[in-house]
């Protein structure tokens, strides 16, 4: 295909609404010789304005290429159209006039520029553009659709404005390009069969829905109709057009989603006609009713599915509300093909002609549930049995009232909740908890007792019995828990514990004291009489001295009376530990003068060691303290009993009393044999007797008592010791 460019260049900047007759009232610019030879002109001659009279273009022609370059100039865009030229020789051609604007680097409008195409080849004037036709020619550049024509070899040969709107592609680019490269890759092997079908004269038009390529490489639907074009000079082309069809295709697209959606919808959906006969169903709805195809039902009544009374209420109550309010849901019951009753939960919509919109959902099993919970429900109200209901997923749907009482929750608390969230407290058994799911996961029953809470944190032991609950396909749908309260069961078996861990604990207190009061009494026993068998034979010895005998009586005399109190303290720290277990020991509390209290005790203490010294320190601001007198003067001697027994020789205890803002302590120290550092922690256990004074004095009750003393002034007792060098004990007693 020849092409001839004629550039319209002026020689200032184009300014105003007459900028067009700028251009075309001066002599143009330079033509190509292409331009000569279309017109038939000698190139000798001076180039002429076009846009006035001349030889080549009648009055007609001349105004539709003046309105071409306007438009060019006034919206910035290439404008072009098919004008009729008379060359030199009076041939009549088909020439294509394209104006393009051209833009300074400041994107001002500078000129513009044309080229001529001659498509006599194409479109022969005889029979595709009659020459005084001119409203064909505006009819070709206002199309909608794209006009072109391709060569033998499927390139571009012309093409109308309508291509640059819809692809926005120049219109410069399709002319000498293969029209395959614009169309979408999956679609181009099929056009290539049906161009080559054409031009081989195998078929005579193309009909063919394809993707085009826009510039942004997005596609547009197109409808091709391409014909073989009439041969001219040898050279065959063709021509077509091609309809924008994107918008029908995204519809068609989207109704056939809609109608993939709606033909595997979990509800069965159907569309009535006025006379309620069904004119399509989706295969839900067939098989809802037990039908295995479609044309079962099609053309037929929807009365046919219902039994008489049915149909006579839902015409009744269902029709006149639907014809009021255009959309109802209502639950309706239905017969199927093989006579079993439906149940469904059915939405009719009214159409605009009157046909109904029908969308129903198959609520049997739950109508079933229903029934079966309502029996349930029944007899679980008059039973003092929890009964917990949850769905396939452990969510709690529904509890009875015993459950309600029980645990202190409403219903409206607990239905949506999962059991082990809401009332598991802090001493539930995670691993109880684990177990039962995983038998629920695997579908199994569970039995067995979980510690819960009720809904103020206190305790609550359940026999618990869950099993789940299936439908007639197998289907996990719910679990059933009875829950049975056996609260006072567990205390009672805590009770019987507790107390035979006491009777073994005595029993194991008895065996110790029997050991010890065989080991401590036999000592003093045995010492006893021997001083008695000694002072026996003084006596009867007439031989011995009256003098002799005075000092064997009082050193023996002095031993039994030593050893007697020994006894004697042993029996009132087992009586006193006993009155201590029984509860009998009375709390009497009085305000007290401690530093005197203790210093008086101290030297009673002294006198009946012989004079014995004892350091006595009081520290801080003395001030009345409430004690019980009684068990202080029990704990101070026996922390002193124990720092003379387990002291060093003639080393002295320290007492020390010392004052703070809200307690007091009371602390005694000595320097004796200490207490291994292994054996600290087990120091206020009874009959407990350190390793290294086993073979010493002592029942191992003493530390016992100062402990019970001393938490009945709600204080604290303490320890410290180093094996070899000594220990402290001390007492912290709050203000009361």
């Amino acid at each position: 295909m020849e092409t001839q460019e004629i550039v319209l260049h002026p020689q200032k900047m184009l300014e105003g609404i007459g900028t067009y007759l700028y251009v075309f009232n001066r002599r143009l610019g330079e033509w190509s010789k292409e331009i000569y030879s279309i017109l038939g002109r000698d190139p000798k001659q001076e180039t002429i304005n076009l846009a006035d009279p001349n030889p080549y273009l009648d009055d007609q022609q001349r105004i539709m290429l003046v309105e071409l370059s306007q438009l060019c100039i006034q919206t910035g865009s290439t404008k072009q159209g098919i004008l009729l030229f008379k060359n030199e020789q009076g041939e009549t051609r088909n020439v294509l006039m394209r104006f393009s604007p051209e833009i300074d680097s400041y994107g001002e409008l500078v000129g513009i520029s044309g080229t001529m195409q001659d498509l006599t080849t194409v479109y022969p004037p005889s029979l595709h553009l009659p020459e005084k036709d001119e409203s064909y020619l505006s009819l070709i550049n206002h199309l909608d659709e794209v006009v072109f024509s391709l060569d033998i070899h499927g390139q571009g040969v012309f093409v109308n404005p309508a291509w640059e709107t819809l692809t926005e592609r120049s219109l410069s680019y399709f002319i000498h390009v293969p029209f395959v490269d614009y169309v979408f890759e999956e679609d181009r092997e099929l056009f290539q069969s049906h161009f080559l079908n054409l031009v081989s004269g195998r078929s005579q038009t193309i009909r063919q829905e394809l993707r085009i390529l826009k510039q942004n490489g997005e596609f547009l639907w197109m409808e091709l109709h391409v014909r073989k074009s009439v041969s001219s000079g040898g050279k065959s082309a063709v021509s077509g057009t091609l309809m924008n069809i994107h918008q029908r295709k995204i519809a068609e697209t989207i109704v056939y989603n809609q109608r993939l959606a709606i033909e595997n919808a979990q509800e069965g959906i159907a569309v009535l006609d006025k006379d309620g006969n069904y004119l399509y169903l989706n295969r839900q709805h067939v098989e809802l009713f037990g039908y295995e195809n479609e044309s079962d039902l099609l053309g037929k009544s929807w009365q046919t599915l219902y039994q008489k009374d049915e149909i006579e209420r839902i015409n009744k109550e269902v029709f006149p509300k639907l014809m009021t309010a255009g959309v109802l849901r209502f639950e309706s019951q239905g017969v199927k093909k093989d006579g079993a009753p439906i149940f469904q939960s059915v939405c009719l919509t009214v159409l605009p002609d009157g046909g109904l919109i029908c969308i129903a959902d198959n609520i049997t099993d739950q109508k079933r549930n229903e029934a079966e919970l309502k029996e349930m429900a029944l007899v679980a109200s008059r039973t003092n049995l929890s009964v917990i209901i949850s769905d396939s997923d452990g969510v709690i749907t529904w509890v009875n009232d015993s459950f309600t009482q029980k645990t202190g929750y409403t219903l409206n608390e607990i239905v949506g909740q999962r059991p082990h969230i809401l009332l598991s407290g802090p001493d539930t058994d995670p691993a109880t908890v684990q177990t039962i799911y995983e038998h629920l996961g695997a579908g199994r029953d569970y039995q067995g007792e979980i510690l819960s809470y009720d809904k103020y944190g206190n305790p609550i032991w359940f026999y618990i019995d869950v099993a789940p609950v299936r439908n007639e396909k197998g289907e996990l749908v719910k679990f059933i828990a009875v829950e049975s309260d056996i609260t006072l069961k567990k205390e009672a078996e805590a009770n019987i514990l507790s107390a035979f861990n006491k009777e073994r604990e005595l029993s194991e207190l008895k065996t110790q004291f029997i050991h010890m009061a065989s080991h401590e009494f036999r000592t003093p026993m045995a010492s006893i009489q021997t001083s008695m068998d000694v002072l026996k034979h003084y006596v009867s010895n007439n031989s011995v001295q009256r003098d002799d005998l005075k000092g064997v009586f009082n050193r023996h005399h002095g031993r039994i009376a030593q050893e007697i109190t020994r006894m004697s303290e042993i029996m009132n720290n087992v009586l006193l530990m006993g009155r201590l277990d029984a509860g009998k020991m009375v709390f009497n509390p009085v305000k007290t003068d401690l530093p005197e209290f203790f210093k008086n005790l101290i030297d009673e203490e002294m006198l009946s060691r012989d004079g014995a010294i004892i350091h006595y320190k009081v520290l801080g601001s003395p001030s009345p303290m409430v004690i019980d007198r009684s068990f202080m003067t029990h704990i101070l001697k026996n922390l002193l009993s124990n720092a003379f027994k387990y002291g060093a020789q003639n080393e002295e205890p320290i007492v020390e009393l010392k004052f703070e803002e809200l307690n007091f302590m009371l602390t005694v120290t000595d320097k004796g044999i200490g207490i291994p550092e292994s054996e600290l922690n087990s120091l206020f256990q009874s009959f407990f007797r350190a390793s290294n004074a086993e073979d010493m004095q002592g029942t191992g009750l003493g530390l016992v008592i100062i402990k019970q003393l001393t938490e009945m002034h709600f204080g604290t007792v303490s320890a410290e010791s180093t094996l070899n060098r000594g220990s402290k004990f001390s007492i912290l007693i709050p203000q009361q």
